[in-house]
């Protein structure tokens, strides 16, 4: 089970169709990252009550390639889009 969201992405990487991953992922975003590779790719931040586990996040997704989105600003969790 904790290979699956590897498999989704190199799956998601070889028919370039981007994926989406939960911040409760098991396996680090960093990691679904490379193996996605130059295909967009998304990580669903469900915000925490930490802002600082927050920043934590969103440091840790734009250093392993992700980029902010703006999404429907009435709409919970925050979206980070890999372009």
């Amino acid at each position: 089970m904790r290979t699956r969201e590897l498999a989704v992405a190199r799956a998601a990487q070889s028919l370039g169709i981007p994926q989406i991953l939960s911040t409760v992922s098991s396996k680090p975003l960093e990691g679904v990252a490379e193996a996605i590779g130059d295909v967009p790719a998304l990580v669903q931040l469900y915000w925490p009550k930490d802002p600082d586990l927050a920043v934590s996040f969103v440091t840790r997704a734009e250093r392993a390639g992700y980029s902010a989105h703006r999404g429907d600003a009435g709409h919970l969790p925050a979206w980070l889009a890999r372009a």
